[in-house]
């Protein structure tokens, strides 16, 4: 199995984050381990999808551009 992670500013509802959960949806979850990774809103609907697709999502949950809580 490959791994691949996907790195994103947020997942709160947008056109980047739609098109990020469309291309998930299509990948073959059985020859690849997927894991999101976002900077902050980790928690949006976008991401609950993702996450109801099997994937991990990981919020950084970061409160400034420089800082990681």
């Amino acid at each position: 199995m490959k791994t691949v992670v996907h790195l994103t500013t947020e997942l709160s509802t947008g056109g980047a984050q739609n098109a990020l959960y469309k291309l998930l949806a299509s990948w073959d979850r059985q020859c690849w381990q997927i894991t999101v990774l976002c900077l902050y809103n980790g928690d949006g609907a976008i991401a609950e999808q993702i996450r109801g697709l099997g994937i991990e999502v990981v919020d950084l949950r970061m409160t400034h551009k420089w800082r990681l809580d």
